[in-house]
C-alpha cells in the first residue's frame, strides 16, 4: 500500500487517514493551497495549510476525526484539511480493475443481450482499457471518492469510452461508403437480401421487384 497527500473537506475524512494539516477558517476547499502547488515566493501563505505537530490517523471519519485537534470545534463539514491517504497497491488495484471492467460488460450485456459478454469482457480488458480505468479509478480515490463512488465513476467512463468509440467506427464506415458511392460510375448502390445490387433510385428497386419478389417475399433493401 502506499499513501497520496490530498486536501479533502472534513466530512470525507476516512478512518485510517494521516490527518497531516489544516487551513485558517477563511479557507475553503476550492482556495486552499496543496504544499506541492504552492508558490516559491510564499504569496500564497495565508491559503496554505498549518502542519499538526504530531500528525496522527483518524480514530472516526468525518468531522469526529478532528475533535483533538486545538479548537476542533470550529470545524465544518466542508473545511479542508490535508490528509495523507493509502491507496491499493499494485495487486490489489489489478483486483479493482478485474472487477470494475467484470461489471461494466456484465451490465452492458443485460441491458443489450445481443452484445457477446465474452467480447465484452476481452474489449474491456486490453491493455488500453486497463490503463483507462486504472488511471480513472485511482483519480477518484486521490480525489476524496470512496472505493465504490471510484469504481462507478471509472466503469461509466469505460461504458461512455466504448459507445463513443463503436460510433466513431461506424460514422467513419459511413463516410467510406460515401465516398466509394461518389466515385461509382453507378451513383449510390442498395443491395437487396438476396444479394442483387441495384442503382438507389426508385425505378431500380421497383424494377428488381416486379422481377423477382411477390408480395409474399418483398425485397428488403440496404445500403452498399
Amino acid at each position: 500500500m502506499r499513501g497520496t497527500l490530498i486536501v479533502v473537506p472534513a466530512a470525507q475524512i476516512r478512518i485510517g487517514d494521516l490527518l497531516q494539516g489544516y487551513y485558517r477558517p477563511s479557507v475553503t476547499l476550492a482556495t486552499a493551497v496543496h504544499p506541492n502547488d504552492s508558490n516559491p515566493d510564499w504569496s500564497d501563505i495565508d491559503l496554505r495549510a498549518g502542519l499538526i505537530a504530531r500528525p496522527y490517523q483518524a480514530p472516526a471519519a468525518g468531522l469526529p476525526a478532528l475533535a483533538a485537534l486545538p479548537g476542533g470545534r470550529r470545524f465544518t463539514g466542508e473545511s479542508p484539511i490535508l490528509v495523507t491517504r493509502t491507496l491499493p497497491s499494485p495487486e490489489g488495484l489489478g483486483e479493482a480493475v478485474g472487477r470494475i471492467a467484470g461489471f461494466a460488460a456484465l451490465s452492458l450485456h443485460e441491458s443489450f443481450p445481443h452484445l457477446d459478454l465474452e467480447r465484452l469482457a476481452e474489449t474491456f480488458t486490453t491493455p488500453a482499457a486497463v490503463e483507462m480505468l486504472s488511471l480513472s479509478y485511482m483519480n477518484g480515490l486521490a480525489a476524496g471518492l470512496t472505493p465504490g463512488e471510484s469504481a462507478a465513476e471509472a466503469g461509466t467512463a469505460l461504458i461512455h469510452g466504448w459507445a463513443e468509440a463503436r460510433l466513431e467506427a461506424r460514422r467513419e464506415l459511413d463516410r467510406q461508403k460515401a465516398e466509394e458511392a461518389a466515385r461509382s460510375p453507378w451513383g449510390p448502390m442498395v443491395v437487396c437480401w438476396c444479394g442483387t445490387q441495384v442503382r438507389d433510385n426508385e425505378g431500380a428497386r421497383h424494377g428488381h421487384e416486379d422481377a423477382w419478389h411477390t408480395d409474399r417475399d418483398p425485397a428488403v433493401w440496404s445500403a452498399v
